[in-house]
């Protein structure tokens, strides 16, 4: 508060003019941030908390900077933070002005504290952003009236900010993947625009441009900022706000899905989609059709109430299908309020995952940690969510191998689940860390670049790699089944058959002994249609040899 008002003071001591104004003042935040700055992740999250815990008196600019790595959103328009940073001397991220005072730590610049002594001092202006898009081009009047006079060599800013962009994964490599108000364009470029030096109280003006938008990722999240700023002193004078417009009447968008694991041990997935109203109108109901590598796809009915660019997570009945080395998941929305959606190009997310890779029971655990060891930690958990293994915290600067040897129970799916407590995973920034998880010398899973936890998933199906002398072309189909399941099997010699099945936590429900039989081709059949749905193990033991397969039951 005290640098605030000394602030003030010095710019009346410039030879700056102004009395106590008569309009209330929006505070303005210039902030700098990146998507590969580490301490702008853990500072950005307190910072936005602040802001929007005082939305009513305070607005903020985010600037991307070009530094310390990459960030897309800096790519898309270098210009602006370069020549906003260098206009209030910043050499390093996170950094932040309020009103032109600063710079300065983010959350010692603005607090609720400082925003609100800010905003209790009356301003000389009222500024007022308004727009419209049409064609791919936003068009901006921004009025200025004086309340009190004052003089200056000032300037009008017009920022074009997109309100919002949510990355599905981290676009750099701090892992943010939230974004607010991210500056798009300067209208009448990066100096601002030129008005009167002199304001008496009931002059105005109105500064007026356009700009032919690009990258931008959702057309419907353009905002407006405006402000008058003495480009001597530094003082921003007052803020104007424009919120989002809606483009359409009826459009539903599939913002994001969830619920869809990097890898399957079995063909079911329940997956969550977030949907958006993306149009003018209150979303009331909805349409969602949804399938797995191009079946038929199955519909669901969603109902609620969605005013304009409001969220909300939709969780779908589970999905059956018959799991591929490479699985997409479709999800389409149609029939917003039983009409027609105007902007059919946000209607369809896909996801992508892989069949899980498959084990013997010996696996081996290679965790290099970064120069961070003590921010890691691990975990493995059988499907019963059982810890069967876990480890660290390690030590920092320490970036020796660990080695973890595992014996594993058969006919499982096994979650592994690699944690960071900083949030920028183990690799790359700080150090080349890693995580590699093998069995019988093939890789199951590996990598190290998550950002605060990530969890994979893996089979160990098999008692042992070397005791599959006696079968080949084992197989159960239909999977998913609901009724009568065929297994399929080659003997290379003869042997006495066992058929068995089990549920996921390892209960026996069926079991068939099919005597001694000849070597070639045989076919049994299992009735699954009085068992409970769930996952199931189909185990077929041939003399020494025993072998296993997932299989869904579907009611």
């Amino acid at each position: 508060m005290k640098k605030i008002y000394s602030t003030f003071f010095a710019l009346l001591a410039t030879g700056l003019t102004v009395a106590y104004g008569q309009s209330q003042r929006l505070v303005l935040v210039d902030h700098f941030t990146q998507a590969s700055c580490g301490p702008c992740a853990s500072q950005n999250p307190q910072l936005e908390a602040t802001l929007q815990a005082n939305s009513g008196s305070v607005i903020a600019v985010k600037h991307q900077v070009s530094w310390p790595g990459s960030d897309p959103m800096n790519a898309h328009y270098p210009a602006g933070p370069e020549d906003r940073r260098n206009f209030y001397g910043i050499t390093g991220v996170p950094n932040t002005c309020l009103d032109g005072s600063g710079p300065g730590a983010p959350n010692t610049i603005v607090t609720s504290t400082t925003i609100g002594a800010r905003a209790a001092v009356p301003s000389p202006f009222t500024v007022t952003p308004t727009f419209s898009v049409a064609n791919g081009v936003i068009s901006v009047d921004v009025d200025v009236t004086c309340t009190q006079a004052v003089s200056g060599d000032l300037k009008v800013f017009i920022a074009v900010v997109e309100n919002e962009i949510i990355f599905s994964t981290p676009p750099g490599s701090n892992g943010e993947t939230e974004f607010f108000n991210v500056l798009k364009q300067y209208i009448g470029g990066t100096s601002g625009n030129a008005v009167a030096a002199s304001w008496a109280v009931n002059d105005n003006a109105t500064v007026s441009g356009s700009w032919t938008h690009t990258n931008v990722y959702d057309e419907n999240q353009l905002a407006v900022i405006a402000w008058v700023q003495d480009m001597t002193t530094k003082e921003i004078h007052q803020a104007g706000y424009a919120p989002p417009v809606a483009q359409h009447n009826l459009n539903a968008m599939a913002f994001a899905v969830d619920g869809v694991p990097t890898e399957v041990c079995d063909g079911s997935i329940s997956p969550v989609v977030n949907i958006r109203n993306a149009g003018g109108t209150d979303l009331t109901s909805l349409t969602i059709n949804y399938d797995v590598n191009g079946t038929a796809a199955t519909p669901y009915t969603w109902t609620g109430n969605l005013p304009f660019l409001s969220n909300e997570d939709v969780t779908l009945p589970a999905l059956a299908f018959s799991a591929q080395a490479t699985n997409t998941l479709t999800i389409t929305l149609s029939a917003p309020n039983g009409g027609t959606d105007e902007f059919a190009g946000d209607d369809v997310i896909t996801a992508s995952f892989d069949a899980a890779n498959t084990g013997t029971q010996d696996v081996t655990l290679t965790i290099v940690p970064d120069n961070y060891g003590s921010e890691i930690t691990w975990t493995v958990k059988n499907s019963g969510g059982t810890t069967l293994y876990s480890g660290g915290p390690y030590t920092d600067g320490q970036t020796t191998p660990e080695v973890i040897n595992m014996t594993l129970g058969a006919n499982d799916c096994y979650e592994y689940t690699q944690n960071d407590s900083y949030g920028d995973g183990i690799c790359c920034a700080w150090g080349n860390g890693s995580y590699t998880l093998t069995s019988n010398g093939s890789t199951l899973l590996t990598g190290g670049e998550f950002s605060d936890e990530i969890t994979r998933l893996f089979k160990v199906e098999l008692a042992g790699i070397d005791e599959q002398t006696l079968v080949n072309n084992f197989d159960v189909y239909p999977n998913p089944t609901s009724d009568v399941a065929n297994v399929v099997m080659n003997l290379n010699e003869t042997a006495e058959v066992i058929v068995e099945v089990y549920t996921a936590n390892g209960q026996k429900v069926h079991a068939s002994n099919k005597g001694e039989l000849v070597a070639g081709e045989h076919a049994f059949t299992v009735d699954f249609s009085n068992l409970e749905a769930g996952l199931y193990f189909v185990e077929v033991t041939a003399g020494n040899t025993k072998v296993s397969k997932r299989v869904t039951n579907m009611k």
